[in-house]
């Protein structure tokens, strides 16, 4: 059973050298791959399966922060080892500020500054109901991307204060 999802077509196509690699690791020629798919198309299915699992806890266990944006709103997810902690903010009353531009903090707190909105700072945290890496790849699922740099995790943390 798979842990997360089948790689799309051209998401293998992006990783052939990999897959490769991944077959011939696993015994299996080019002929063989070619009569596997004509003849076996399960078994086919099978390696794709494996490959595209291992794919994933690979990139997942390298994540730290996801961000989930909108033009209102900014949702930081931390992973730590038993729980995931969000900080996010919104964005009220005002028409000029949209938090999916990329923008650095300083114009930000510009517009900030020259609109009449409202700033909303929230947070919450819950203990992981599956596997830290299922967590994070079911957010990723529903439009959550992968954030490199946690520095607005940390500053909007300094606002709640």
């Amino acid at each position: 059973m798979m842990k997360f999802r089948r790689l799309e077509t051209d998401e293998l196509t992006a990783l052939e050298p990999e897959f490769i690699r991944f077959l011939a690791a696993n015994q299996v020629t080019a002929s063989d791959w070619e009569k596997l798919k004509a003849e076996d198309v399960e078994k086919a299915h099978g390696l794709i399966d494996l490959f595209s699992d291992i794919v994933f806890e690979k990139i997942l266990s390298g994540v730290d922060y996801l961000e989930q944006r909108d033009p209102k709103t900014i949702r930081i997810f931390k992973f730590e080892e038993e729980k995931v902690v969000m900080n996010g903010l919104t964005v009220k009353g005002s028409d000029v500020i949209d938090l999916t531009k990329d923008q650095d903090a300083a114009v930000l707190k510009q517009l900030f500054e020259m609109s009449a909105g409202k700033l909303n700072i929230f947070s919450g945290e819950k203990k992981y109901r599956k596997p830290k890496l299922e967590e994070i790849f079911d957010l990723m699922e529903k439009g959550c991307l992968i954030l490199k740099d946690p520095t607005i995790f940390d500053t909007i943390e300094k606002l709640k204060q």
